[in-house]
């Protein structure tokens, strides 16, 4: 009678442990549940301000190149005026000689 008794009452705490168990997992799973789709807007924000981020980068790019080729067009602008007044210099030596005096500039920390 001891014996059917211990063997119940294992028994019942394999099934108690089991159903414990399940709650777990049905805990988990909604944890898991709530984890995917925190990460998922997580993902979808991530993804939206990456993008953003390319697109403000092709954006700077795009100002730079247009910038450069401002500064050119003014140097060009300005030794067309020195040629109707001055010595005539071919506009590959006027840009050899600007980028000189840039990298004068920049080598002094100017």
């Amino acid at each position: 009678m001891l014996e059917e008794k211990s063997k119940s009452e294992a028994t019942n705490f394999q099934k108690l442990h089991f159903v414990s168990a399940m709650r777990t997992i049905v805990v988990l799973d909604s944890d898991a549940l709530l984890s995917w789709i925190y990460i998922g807007e997580q993902l979808a924000s991530w993804i939206f301000a990456s993008k953003e981020k390319a697109q403000q980068g092709k954006e700077i790019l795009l100002l730079h190149k247009h910038s450069g080729h401002l500064l050119v067009n003014d140097l060009c602008c300005k030794e067309r005026i020195k040629r109707d007044h001055d010595v005539l210099q071919s506009y590959d030596s006027v840009l050899r000689k600007w980028q000189e005096d840039l990298i004068v500039k920049r080598e002094h920390g100017v």
